[in-house]
């Protein structure tokens, strides 16, 4: 029989994984997504060009390339049609454990930290989970929100509304403590470092089995942690829920339902939180990964170690979401993006769509409104440069600095200034492609011939911003999963022509 991978599979088939190749960061990073033997997997679609994949598992969505496609052996099966929803089942109440001081004994405090400690908490969680929206909320502050991984690529640290004493570090998404990319060993790294005292795990509510995996990693540190169950509007709106009180006691921590987006939630939060760090309240449950556990299991199932303690996670996992969580059906917003996909990347659509938006989007920038804006600009420094000569002249202004003033800041710097609407308009589409999600698929289709390049299709949002400016462009380099697409990059982004190189 012909040996199949996941890079062979077309378009609609459903497989079953049979073993993960691969060695070193890239074969962890797909076991921490849930790439397991045993686990099902349904490619929903393939860029373009062929290259790369986008499969289905686990519930969620995952594009890959097809040289890592290649690194997961599959056999060919049919799909198992998804369960009905038969119940919708809401908690009445939730008191909260930590409120209820259920794994600390009030009757001795002598550990407990006084009210006016100072306290640090740290935001982790996995990519586009919410983490910047709910540091918003808690601080107060107004950072960068978008769907794109790698928005935050630093810490980012605030202090917690109404807690003097109290500050929030907002981290990068990571999957799993074993980081794959920079922004996750930055992430990683922090955690690691434990100059904290409480932890607030962000969960897509979602998508709970795929991020509850870095839930399991964190409460193994025996860190004071509280779960914030985000998004859970959405999952309410379309038939879903979980059942929050039954998982808090599976799972031994407190596990707070929120909505960051509309700060729905966000008070208990901050309550749970405070509690649990102020009476050092550890997670009850810090062991998914035993060793006879990970014996029995290599055994049984012929696994690795790796794959093992993947495998013995993602179970305690699955056991956990089929006491807790109603899945909700598929929303509207999904259908109608699938939908679009099908076209913004369609095989033949794709790439003539994606040049029809750049041209509009130069069109628009520089010659549709650019131009005339810059005119009018230029004619506003021309009337200014003009009123300012005539009494330069008439004070009898030494010479020396009516040529400063004349040919170097209005000659000069004037002149620069025109070009700003061009700039202007030039980031306000971008940014409008990128908040509405089209810069992923770009990035997406892309990814192959940038690649012959030597850059990543996510090098395509760095080098489209570019056309308006090479400072931002550069600077927008830091999301990019590899130094080395940094470097080619950033070596490459000078030779765009932005809007002050297009008249020189």
């Amino acid at each position: 029989m012909k040996t199949l991978f996941c890079s062979d599979i077309n378009v609609g088939e459903t497989a079953v994984i049979e073993s993960v190749g691969g060695e070193g960061g890239l074969r962890q990073h797909l076991l921490d997504l849930g790439a397991i033997p045993g686990v099902s997997l349904k490619v929903i679609g393939k860029a373009p060009m062929g290259d790369p994949v986008e499969i289905l598992i686990r519930g969620y969505t995952l594009s890959l390339r097809l040289d890592q496609a290649s690194l997961i052996k599959v056999r060919l099966t049919e799909e198992v049609p998804e369960p009905a929803i038969t119940e919708v089942y809401q908690d009445s109440v939730h008191p909260g454990l930590g409120e209820e001081g259920k794994y600390h004994n009030h009757e001795d405090d002598s550990n407990a930290l006084s009210k006016d400690a100072p306290m640090r908490f740290i935001l982790a969680g996995q990519n586009n989970s919410g983490k910047t929206a709910l540091f918003n909320q808690l601080t107060g502050e107004s950072q960068h929100v978008g769907n794109f991984p790698g928005v935050t690529m630093e810490s980012k640290e605030g202090l917690l509304k109404g807690t003097p004493n109290a500050r929030v570090v907002d981290l990068p998404g990571l999957y799993s403590l074993v980081p794959f990319t920079s922004d996750e060993k930055v992430a990683s790294d922090y955690i690691l470092g434990g100059e904290y005292e409480g932890i607030i795990n962000v969960v897509d509510a979602g998508n709970i089995e795929r991020n509850l995996y870095l839930s399991t990693q964190l409460m193994e540190l025996g860190v004071p942690m509280v779960i914030a169950l985000n998004m859970m509007d959405e999952v309410r709106g379309n038939g879903g829920w979980v059942r929050v009180n039954d998982m808090e006691k599976l799972l031994g921590v407190p596990v707070v339902p929120i909505a960051a987006a509309k700060d729905e939630g966000v008070k208990e939060l901050m309550k749970h939180v405070l509690h649990v760090a102020r009476y050092r309240e550890a997670p009850a449950r810090q062991n998914f990964c035993s060793e006879v556990e990970i014996s029995r299991i290599q055994k049984e199932q012929g696994l690795d170690r790796d794959a093992a303690i993947a495998a013995v996670r993602y179970g305690f996992i699955q056991d956990i979401c089929s006491k807790t969580v109603v899945k909700p059906r598929l929303s509207k917003e999904y259908i109608r993006s699938r939908k679009m996909d099908g076209i913004l990347t369609g095989k033949w659509t794709g790439i003539p769509i994606f040049l029809l938006v750049m041209f509009c989007v130069l069109a628009l920038s520089i010659q549709v409104l650019g131009t005339p804006l810059q005119e009018l600009l230029a004619k506003g420094i021309g009337s200014l440069a003009a009123a300012a000569g005539k009494a330069m002249q008439a004070s009898s202004v030494h010479p020396a600095v009516y040529s400063l003033v004349m040919n170097a800041l209005f000659g000069g710097v004037g002149y620069v200034l025109s070009f700003v609407p061009i700039i202007v308009l030039m980031f306000f589409f971008l940014s409008l492609l990128e908040d509405s999600g089209y810069m992923s698929r770009v990035a997406y289709m892309t990814d192959k011939p940038l690649r012959k390049l030597g850059l990543s299709g996510r090098s395509i949002v760095p080098l489209l911003l570019g056309l308006g400016c090479s400072v931002p462009a550069v600077m927008a380099s830091r999301t990019l999963p590899s130094s080395h697409d940094r470097k080619m990059t950033i070596l490459l982004t000078p030779f765009m022509s932005c809007s002050a190189k297009i008249p020189i």
